[in-house]
C-alpha cells in the first residue's frame, strides 16, 4: 500500500484514480504468497501495473517474470 500511495501522491491522484484495482493488488499479493514471484519481481510487476493497468498475471506471463522454484530446472546445463 505504501508504494501505491507514494506513486499516487507523486502524480497528484487519489486511490479512486489509480490504474491498480483492488482485485489486481490482491492478485499480486496472492502471487507472492504462493511463491510464484519474489518480492523483487512483485515490485517490478507493480511498477508496470501502475503504467499499464494490466493484471499482474498478465504482466508476469507476457514478460516471463515467473520465479523458478524447480531445482531440477536450475541444475540443467544449457
Amino acid at each position: 500500500m505504501g508504494d501505491l500511495a507514494a506513486a499516487l501522491k507523486a502524480e497528484n491522484k487519489d486511490f479512486g484514480e489509480s490504474t491498480v484495482t483492488p482485485e489486481n493488488l490482491g492478485e499480486l499479493v496472492a502471487l507472492i504468497a504462493k511463491g510464484e514471484i519474489s518480492g523483487k519481481l512483485a515490485k517490478d510487476i507493480f511498477a508496470k501495473m501502475l503504467t499499464t493497468g494490466d493484471a499482474p498475471r498478465t504482466i508476469m506471463d507476457r514478460e516471463g517474470l515467473a520465479q523458478i522454484n524447480d531445482t531440477g530446472a536450475l541444475d540443467q546445463d544449457y
